[in-house]
């Protein structure tokens, strides 16, 4: 299972880097998030390095801000 979360970590980053900078952003957070989340959310865009990240409501912000690092 490890070879093939490693083979499909590497065929996306493959995919992002043929991506336009501006479409990177929303892409990623695609990928990383996940459909459930990414479709209740939406990417404004980076600021210093930051993602900026729409969200419905005040729930799903406290739940994202859980998730993060």
């Amino acid at each position: 299972m490890e070879r093939v979360s490693n083979t499909l970590q590497s065929l996306m980053a493959q995919a992002l880097k043929r991506l336009p900078p501006d479409q990177l952003p929303a892409a990623a957070w695609d990928f990383a998030a996940g459909r459930a989340v990414a479709e209740k959310t939406r990417v404004l865009g980076c600021e210093k390095q930051t993602l900026l990240v729409e969200v419905p409501d005040p729930n799903w912000r406290a739940q994202l801000y859980t998730m993060a690092p």
